[in-house]
C-alpha cells in the first residue's frame, strides 16, 4: 500500500530514518515525489504492483497499513508483516496477524526509528517467516484453484440452474429471518411467568394480613 501517503511529514521522516539504518533495500510506494533526504538503499515509487513485488523471492518483509487485500497478498506470497493500522478493518487485521505469529503491529503515530529498526530485524530473523510460510501452504492447499472453482460453478449453473443453491432465508418473512417471532414468544413466556410470580407474592402478602 501507499504507506505514509496521508500521514504527517514527521511520521514519514521517522520511516525514512528507520529505513536508512537497515542493511536491506527498501521499496516504498509513496504517491508523491521522493524526499530529498531519501537514503541510497530506499527506492521511492509512486505506484508498485504490490502482489508482484510480494511474490519476488527477495522480498523478506511487508510494512503495511494491513488492509484486507494487502494481508491476503502477503499471506499468499508468504511474506511476514509489520502492521501499522489506521482505521476500518486494519486494526483487527493487524491484531490477527500478530496473534497468528505472522507479523508485528506498531502504532504508526508513536513509533520511533529505533522501534521500527528493531521490529524489522525481529521479523526478518525471527520465526515469523516460517510461520507465514506454513499458513501460506495451508491457504494454497485447495482441491481447486479459484479459476477452476469459478469455472465449475458457472458450468454447474448453466446446466442445472441455480434455484437449488438459493438459501431458504430469501423466502422467509423478515420477522422470521430476524427471529422476532421466537423473541416475542420467549418474552411472552417470561412476561407470563413474572405475572404469575407477582400474583403469587401478592396473594401470600394479602393472606398474611
Amino acid at each position: 500500500g501507499s504507506l505514509g501517503s496521508n500521514l504527517p511529514s514527521r511520521v514519514n521522516k521517522r520511516l525514512m530514518a528507520a529505513f536508512s539504518r537497515v542493511p536491506q533495500r527498501v521499496v516504498w510506494a509513496f504517491p508523491h515525489d521522493a524526499p530529498e533526504e531519501t537514503p541510497a538503499n530506499v527506492l521511492v515509487l509512486r505506484w508498485i504492483p504490490q502482489n508482484d513485488l510480494l511474490g519476488h523471492n527477495n522480498t523478506k518483509l511487508f510494512i503495511t497499513h494491513c488492509g484486507a487485500n494487502g494481508q491476503f497478498e502477503a499471506l499468499y506470497n508468504a511474506v511476514p508483516m509489520i502492521a501499522m493500522p489506521l482505521f476500518g478493518d486494519q486494526p483487527y487485521n493487524a491484531l490477527r496477524a500478530e496473534y497468528n505469529g505472522i507479523g508485528l503491529q506498531m502504532n504508526i503515530l508513536e513509533f520511533t526509528p529505533d522501534d521500527l529498526t528493531k521490529a524489522i530485524d525481529r521479523v526478518i530473523h525471527g520465526d515469523y517467516g516460517r510461520q507465514i510460510q506454513r499458513l501460506s501452504d495451508i491457504f494454497r492447499s485447495r482441491p481447486l484453484t479459484p479459476v477452476q472453482r469459478s469455472a465449475y460453478w458457472i458450468e454447474h449453473i448453466l446446466e442445472y440452474g441455480g434455484d437449488h443453491l438459493k438459501s431458504y432465508a430469501l423466502e422467509m418473512p423478515w420477522y422470521e429471518y430476524l427471529m422476532l417471532d421466537i423473541l416475542l414468544f420467549v418474552l411472552g413466556i417470561a412476561l407470563i411467568a413474572v405475572t404469575l410470580l407477582a400474583c403469587c407474592l401478592k396473594s401470600l402478602c394479602c393472606g398474611k394480613k
